[in-house]
């Protein structure tokens, strides 16, 4: 009998609460990878909108860091307004900027496809 058999059976835990206990840290593991892939990802996205920044509107540091210190407020605001916050966002932008983000990134996927299909 293993080391850890034995210390399962002092603390009266049954095979069948071993693997619940697995489960459950299976489940923890599993979402804090989640939420690792999620804030490198974010990562990753707020990167490249500060170097386009840079790149477009000439942000320097300052600007950079206003903006990333912001945005992240923001981000945690929407967040913390409710289930549902991202359909608000979309109808904000649609209602008041004239945006609708879903149909906007169907247009341009639509466009990226035909200038490869013309250039194939």
């Amino acid at each position: 009998m293993g080391a850890l058999v034995r210390k399962l059976k002092r603390k009266h835990i049954t095979p069948a609460k071993a693997k619940e206990i697995g489960k459950e840290a299976a489940i923890k593991e599993y979402a804090a990878r989640r939420d690792d892939d999620i804030s490198e990802v974010y990562g990753q996205v707020i990167a490249m909108a500060l170097l386009y920044m840079h790149n477009e509107y000439g942000y320097g540091e300052k600007r950079l860091k206003k903006w990333l210190w912001g945005f992240d407020d923001f981000i945690e605001a929407v967040q913390n307004f409710g289930k549902g916050n991202m359909e608000e966002v979309r109808r904000i932008l649609r209602e008041e900027c004239g945006v609708d983000i879903q149909e906007e990134y169907r247009l341009l996927w639509e466009a990226k496809g035909a200038s490869k299909k013309e250039g194939a």
